[in-house]
């Protein structure tokens, strides 16, 4: 039960915002509140806020637990570290738990491969193994006997700690090198369990750096025969990765392989890299922007901005990638979003650029004429709405009459009367070719991609791409300490 003096602690940290990024010491608020700054009280507090589950005060508490850790009972200190490792388990809210840990590991070697020990007794080995690589610099024999049990006696969850040991202990340290590392990896891929594969996959991420040549090939093969590790995969090439653009590329290909819509931290990910890929890479970009929309993980706010960033530098490119989208099967039907594709590929480009793939494409089948004189008609409306060059438009008419007209599936169309804005003219006259294009048996009648209107609903607000979820459970790849799982 909670004191009333250690109500008003946790309520003075918490007006000092001691929470996830605060380095406040606890010292300063015991001080405030009038309680001593003892190690009995640091204990105390700390357990009152494990047991209350005050996540808003995550710093606090690693502040508590190194502190705990400094008296020298290995026994309690295990024990809190398992009741903070159950409270925050699984929840982006443990980086300063896994940092803390790290740190005692290094201040305190002895202490910390003590309460591994009996961690991994108590059932916590994945947090064991934060102390375990923390400590493995200067008690590097304990901590190699520790990982080998864990390895060997303590089932997939104990290998899986194994693997996290040693990354842990290579990204704080150097040591064990990348190649002790891989060697590790190799072994562990001999248990058939997604939380083995994953650690995996972490742990080839964190040395890729050390030994790219023989640790690329172990990714890639890892990413294609284990689902479970596309995720972290993705999530490492859209947030921080050490790749090249070329294999980020590459990568992201695998990953998405076979990703549908409900796939969120791929999808999410693969939007936020395809936007820097089309700064680097554009053909790829197009390319895997088609992938995705083919599998049905077309996400128009996000594949919006692929667009604006390829039309941006790319045009041409970006052009070819509005073609790719039109020219999708009926199963992924991309007619909905026909205004928004266009309006984001000519957002930061010339509607000249855009329009010319679109017009070389009209003599394709029938579907494809009606979808790219659907393409003219919405980039004459965005010409209308962005208040551009009135020359584009009238252009664009004698194109679009002159193709459609040359390739016979429009012959005898009715082209609407003269009017003030060539824009409408044009448009009016897209329509009147699109009634002339035979109906696809397969498709329904031709009105399937009759253009949408312009106006308002065309410049609706555009949807900021939320950040993809970190590495579970990590802290992030973002974080550059090396306690960052």
């Amino acid at each position: 039960m909670i004191s009333a003096s250690q109500a008003v602690a946790m309520s003075a940290m918490d007006k000092k915002e001691i929470g996830y990024f605060s380095t406040h010491d606890l010292g300063e608020v015991l001080a405030e509140v009038g309680l001593a700054h003892d190690p009995s009280t640091v204990r105390a507090l700390t357990w009152c806020m494990i047991e209350d589950k005050a996540h808003g005060l995550v710093g606090a508490i690693a502040a508590g637990l190194r502190e705990a850790a400094a008296t020298g009972d290995d026994g309690e200190f295990a024990r809190m570290v398992s009741a903070a490792a159950e409270m925050v388990r699984h929840d982006l809210a443990e980086g300063p738990v896994i940092d803390a840990l790290v740190y005692v590991g290094r201040s305190d070697p002895n202490t910390a491969v003590c309460a591994a020990d009996r961690l991994v007794g108590l059932g916590d080995a994945d947090y064991a193994a934060f102390l375990i690589g923390g400590a493995y610099g200067a008690a590097a024999p304990r901590c190699d006997a520790l990982i080998g049990r864990l390895a060997e006696t303590a089932g997939p969850s104990g290998v899986a700690a194994s693997l996290r040991s040693l990354r842990v202990a290579h990204t704080t340290h150097g040591s064990p090198d990348a190649s002790r590392v891989a060697d590790a990896v190799d072994r562990a891929l001999q248990t058939d369990d997604d939380g083995v594969h994953r650690e995996a996959m972490e742990a080839l991420l964190d040395i890729y750096g050390a030994d790219p040549e023989r640790v690329g090939p172990m990714i890639k093969m890892l990413a294609m025969r284990r689902q479970v590790c596309k995720p972290v995969l993705a999530i490492v090439v859209s947030a921080d990765p050490p790749f090249e653009p070329a294999e980020c590329a590459e990568y992201l290909d695998v990953c998405i392989e076979g990703a549908s819509a409900d796939d969120e931290d791929v999808v999410y990910s693969a939007y936020r890299t395809l936007r820097a890929l089309a700064r680097t890479r554009p053909r790829d970009a197009a390319k895997l922007l088609a992938k995705l929309a083919g599998q049905g993980a077309y996400m128009d706010d996000r594949a919006g901005l692929v667009l604006e960033e390829l039309g941006r530098g790319h045009p041409r490119v970006a052009s070819e990638a509005v073609l790719s989208l039109l020219g999708r099967p009926r199963g992924a039907n991309l007619d909905a979003h026909l205004q928004s594709i266009v309006r984001s590929a000519v957002k930061f480009s010339s509607p000249d650029a855009i329009a010319e793939p679109i017009l070389a494409a009209l003599d394709s089948e029938p579907r494809m004429q009606r979808a790219c004189l659907s393409a003219l008609a919405a980039l004459a409306d965005e010409n209308r709405l962005g208040e551009r060059n009135a020359a584009f438009a009238e252009r664009l008419l004698c194109h679009v009459r002159d193709r459609a007209l040359h390739s016979g599936a429009a012959r005898g169309a009715l082209i609407a009367p003269s009017r003030a804005d060539p824009n409408e003219e044009c448009r009016s006259a897209i329509e009147g070719l699109i009634d002339k294009i035979p109906p696809d048996p397969g498709l329904g009648s031709a009105a399937d991609t009759r253009p949408t209107g312009g106006g308002a609903a065309a410049r609706a607000s555009e949807s900021t791409p939320s950040a993809p979820a970190g590495r579970l459970p990590a802290g992030g790849r973002d974080d550059k300490r090396p306690g960052a799982r």
